[in-house]
């Protein structure tokens, strides 16, 4: 289990660009395994749109977590995102973490309950 950052920007010149009829989701590989997404401002226009790390974070358990969101992590968002879409990182409106699991080859899991092969098919691994 990962800790995963969120954040929600204001974009500078207003969030209009960004509203999903307008904006695509998209990911990227900035660098050799640092990878970003982001949505369209899915919120409404004044939420903002949201960007995060993809598979970035820090080894956590429930219990070890630490939700706190630190200048720092915001700074390196921001970073990111100004030299590929130069308005997203205006006003750091807030972020929020979550936890974001993954197998040792980190594709999803479906497979048939053991108990109830004919009937019950467990899939997980989608979102975090």
């Amino acid at each position: 289990i990962e800790r995963q950052v969120m954040y929600w920007f204001e974009p500078t010149g207003g969030t209009r660009p960004f509203l999903p009829a307008q904006h695509p989701i998209y990911i990227w590989e900035a660098a050799a395994g640092v990878q970003v997404y982001g949505f369209p401002a899915i919120d409404g226009p004044d939420k903002g749109a949201k960007v995060a790390f993809f598979r970035r974070g820090t080894v956590c358990t429930p219990e070890t977590i630490d939700r706190t969101v630190y200048d720092d992590e915001v700074a390196a968002m921001a970073a990111q995102m100004a030299p590929r879409i130069p308005t997203l990182p205006g006003r750091f409106l807030k972020a929020a973490t979550c936890m974001y699991s993954n197998t040792p080859d980190e594709h999803f899991v479906i497979a048939r309950h053991p108990a109830h092969p004919d009937s019950v098919t467990v899939a997980c691994g989608f979102s975090g």
